[in-house]
């Protein structure tokens, strides 16, 4: 009994080899593909996803370059409606990158303030962003009636100001209804008046702009009060 089940599982080896080996190419992908199979197109997709580097895979000073192109060299105006306002496609900004997602948000949220400059017809001191601390650059046009009280000679106008500590640059642009000589030096007087009670330890850059004409101190106050108001008290500076 022995010697006829090893003949019997000899056979059945034989048989099998058989078949193998009069096997077509197709039977063996038939028996190896059983169910959902994997073209080589999702392979090629699967690497090509897996290769490709996303925005915050790059390395951090890439990502900062880039901050730099997308928030840079913008004037961005503030303005104040009187009605219900919700943006639409048409209002689409860079801003819009912060809102991506929380790490994005993290390192870029301060760049807008920092990078641009921030242009105002006309300045409220009510419900001041809590961003707005963080601008270096302003830019007031005087383009209407109550432009200019946003820097009149009283406590309450000097609450724009007080609102940006971080505050760098201040540009001045004169409409061509103005005179150009009255505003120069009444823009020059406030900015000193505001310097001597409230802010001698600021030094601001100061650019006025009329038509053609541009006046401009580089951070250094000392030189506007010797310039433009002789005799006052800080002319010691």
């Amino acid at each position: 009994m022995a010697q006829k089940h090893r003949s019997d599982s000899a056979a059945a080896e034989d048989e099998m080899s058989r078949k193998k080996l009069n096997s077509s190419p197709d039977d063996d992908q038939d028996l190896s593909t059983h169910g959902d199979q994997e073209t080589s197109a999702d392979v090629d997709r699967k690497i090509g996803a897996e290769a490709k580097p996303t925005f915050l895979t790059l390395p951090g000073e890439i990502r900062n370059t880039i901050y730099d192109y997308v928030f840079g060299g913008e004037d961005w105006t503030v303005s104040y409606v009187g009605w219900d306002f919700k943006a639409s496609k048409s209002f689409e900004h860079p801003l819009a990158l912060l809102q991506t997602c929380r790490q994005v948000h993290t390192e870029a949220c301060k760049l807008p303030f920092t990078l641009g400059a921030f242009s105002f017809d006309q300045y409220s001191p009510a419900n001041v962003p809590k961003g707005l601390s963080l601008v270096e650059t302003i830019i007031m046009r005087g383009t209407c009636g109550p432009t200019f009280d946003w820097m009149s000679l009283n406590d309450r106008g000097w609450h724009l100001l007080s609102d940006f500590p971080s505050l760098k640059n201040i540009h001045i642009f004169l409409n061509d209804g103005m005179d150009y000589r009255n505003k120069h030096k009444w823009a020059i007087s406030a900015m000193i008046e505001y310097l001597n009670w409230q802010a001698r330890d600021k030094n601001w850059s100061l650019t006025i702009i009329y038509k053609d004409q541009t006046f401009s101190i580089k951070n250094n106050t000392a030189e506007i009060c010797r310039q433009f108001l002789p005799g006052h008290p800080d002319n010691d500076l």
